[in-house]
């Protein structure tokens, strides 16, 4: 079945091949994440994209620029999507690093919810 883009990570389904999202949320949703998660110079071809929450894991929270971060790759490379609320949490005893962010599209979806959590014990 055809959809906007391929669902991530790529997934085969006996009935409709390759998984697509299937609709404008969910398509946004996965690119944000896309573009949090992504480090930059991992992509191709463009060195400059991501956020690459992964590196931020075991900084100074207090002195981290995530939250600029985060807000500078959205406005260059999703312009069309508006933070409303972007809340970090840490847990520096365990290591965990959380981003909420609560985002809309005007006219399009309103306040719609990206919660990411990384924790080392889960990353190989």
């Amino acid at each position: 079945m055809y959809g906007i883009a391929p669902k991530l990570p790529l997934t085969v389904s006996h009935s409709e091949g390759i998984l697509s999202t299937k609709d404008l949320k969910e398509n946004v949703q996965q690119n944000l994440k896309n573009l949090i998660l992504t480090s930059p110079g991992e992509r191709v071809m463009d060195i400059e994209f991501g956020v690459g929450l992964r590196n931020y894991l075991f900084l100074n929270f207090g002195e981290s620029n995530l939250e600029y971060k985060i807000t500078e790759q959205v406005e260059r490379y999703m312009s069309y999507v508006e933070i409303t609320d972007l809340e970090i949490t840490e847990d520096p005893d365990h290591g965990v690093l959380t981003v909420q962010l609560v985002y809309s599209i005007s006219d399009v979806i309103s306040d719609q919810t990206l919660s990411l959590t990384i924790d080392p014990k889960l990353m190989s």
